[in-house]
């Protein structure tokens, strides 16, 4: 059985959702890391992305 998986790393934490070959959901899963926020921006420290993958 083949199925096929979505990974969004976004700002404040990484979702993946997996589906098999007819397109129905399989599993997701979400886990948020910490962010640096400032005005006009935010900072992502790719270490802490890291560990969390």
């Amino acid at each position: 059985m083949s199925k096929i998986a979505g990974l969004d790393i976004g700002t404040t934490g990484c979702k993946c959702t997996v589906f098999d070959e007819n397109g129905k959901l399989v599993d997701k899963a979400y886990r948020s890391y910490p962010v640096k926020r400032a005005v006009g921006g935010h900072e992502i420290d790719i270490d802490t992305v890291m560990d969390f993958i």
